[in-house]
């Protein structure tokens, strides 16, 4: 039994397409076991997608909902184990999606399959297809994350006040200046430590060193 479809109007991609095929197949071998009075053992799957065969086993990664819904639809009636790979050169599903006159068809694999289904004892390609990098279809979650190293541990790194002062002056403004100088570049200082920062040295300035060094742990740097 064999079975096509034509390619939809708009823009659709290879893999999508690839992935279009294969969710037919495994609804065509759902149809059969249901229809057919023979018991059907097992049941075996072939692609010529790399990128197909990587959807369909992969257990890390989540798609968008076009190739989301077409996985769980291939993993509701088969298993991931039961698909393999097949060079495209055998692949008889090429004959439907590309056309053959009617010589060519009579001696194409359409109608007998591939030659190694015909041997005694079959080899099934144990490729092991990863998705690769920067897949569209593979959703980027995105997490911030933020320093947690205590403001007065930087400080204790310099020699004394002054220096302290004047390194987190410079790196303020060769932030600001960057920024100026390269809109898309974006540096900036954690809103935190900078607030933080100022709240230390207003108290400093206000003649209240030792209450606040207390706080901050300073007492040993300066003294």
């Amino acid at each position: 039994m064999g079975k096509a479809r034509v390619a939809p109007i708009n823009v659709v991609t290879i893999p999508r397409l690839e992935l279009t095929a294969a969710t037919v197949s495994a609804a065509v071998s759902k149809l059969l076991r249901e229809e057919l009075d023979l018991k059907i053992d097992q049941a075996f799957f072939w692609t010529d997608s790399q990128v197909v065969l990587g959807y369909i086993k992969n257990e890390a990664r989540r798609f968008h909902v076009f190739v989301a819904n077409r996985v769980q639809k291939i993993r509701n009636t088969t298993d991931p184990n039961q698909w393999f790979y097949i060079e495209t050169s055998q692949n008889p599903a090429d004959h439907a999606s590309r056309g053959l006159k009617v010589a060519d068809l009579c001696e194409s694999n359409w109608l007998t399959g591939p030659k190694f289904l015909w041997k005694q004892e079959i080899e099934m390609n144990q490729l092991s297809p990863e998705l690769l990098v920067g897949d569209p279809e593979v959703k980027v979650l995105k997490t911030d994350a933020f320093e947690s190293e205590n403001f007065s541990e930087r400080l204790s790194r310099f020699s004394d006040w002054n220096t302290a002062l004047n390194t987190i002056t410079r790196i303020q403004r060769l932030a600001n200046r960057e920024q100026t100088s390269f809109p898309s570049l974006k540096i900036t200082v954690a809103p935190l430590a900078i607030a933080a920062f100022t709240e230390k040295v207003s108290c400093g300035y206000k003649g209240m060193y030792n209450a606040c060094l207390s706080i901050m742990l300073w007492r040993r740097l300066l003294l």
